[in-house]
């Protein structure tokens, strides 16, 4: 540890050589940083390029109680809270990340994404849940 008298003679020192210039702190200009708007999540992300990730596109949903959901049976019909024709959301390991239309493609039903997470939400979606946390 420095005592009084060392700590005094570094300040002496560290002024001397502020006004001879050795040492000096000088400004620097950094060119401003404009985002251009077209961010590649792919080149930030190529690190998880072959992680397999769970997509579902969520028709509607509604509640039932157990007395009406003991009372099901083949064929009961349930009423979802979305119309017929009405976009539908899409989800990323269980986080919405798009909004879209509902088609049929080869006899298989299929989504025409309409409206995509931004790429820094997508992002945050995409990420393993442990750099989550960290």
């Amino acid at each position: 540890m420095m005592n009084q008298q060392e700590i005094q003679e570094l300040m002496e020192k560290m002024q001397s050589e502020g006004e001879t210039g050795e040492g000096a702190v000088k400004s620097v200009r950094f060119p401003s940083l404009k985002p251009d708007g077209k961010r590649s999540i792919k080149s930030s992300l190529s690190h998880l390029d072959n992680i397999e990730v769970n997509i579902y596109a969520e028709l509607g949903q509604t509640k039932l109680k157990v007395r009406e959901l003991l009372n099901l049976e083949e064929g009961s019909v349930l009423e979802l809270n979305k119309a017929a024709g009405e976009a539908v959301d899409v989800y990323i390991n269980e986080k919405q990340f798009s909004r879209a239309e509902i088609l049929v493609s080869n006899d298989y039903f299929a989504v025409r994404l309409n409206k995509i997470a931004r790429p820094s939400k997508l992002e945050k979606i995409l990420m393993p849940k442990s750099s989550e946390e960290g």
